[in-house]
């Protein structure tokens, strides 16, 4: 936005900068009015920024022939792990101690698999 910061507060962070696959996360049931951002990506005027958290070769084939400009990110596992504890609780009304999340975070158990007792 050209550093438009008036602009940029005037509209959700989440309309700007569209995570690709948010719908495709919440299921086959998607709550009612939730976007479909694949769509709204195509709508957005280009230079366009786009979140994603998929890997690259699940990204579209154009990636490669248009050479657009990608920001990879990666972050301190320790640091994932406690930031992936906290939006499971939220998210997933993950109760367990913390140390119990961890075990199934460590053998690579994602919800519901983490959240569970046994885990």
């Amino acid at each position: 936005n050209n550093l438009d910061f008036e602009k940029a507060k005037s509209s959700y962070l989440y309309l700007r900068f569209p995570f690709l696959e948010f719908k495709a996360m919440c299921g086959d049931h998607p709550p009612e009015g939730t976007p479909d951002n694949i769509k709204k990506v195509r709508e957005l005027a280009s230079p366009r920024l786009i979140k994603s958290h998929l890997p690259l070769e699940l990204l579209p084939k154009q990636i490669w022939t248009k050479k657009p400009k990608v920001i990879y990110v990666f972050r301190n596992p320790k640091d994932a792990a406690v930031s992936y504890y906290h939006h499971t609780k939220i998210w997933h009304n993950y109760v367990g101690p913390l140390e119990l999340f961890f075990e199934g975070y460590i053998q690579g158990k994602g919800p519901p698999l983490c959240c569970q007792t046994d885990c």
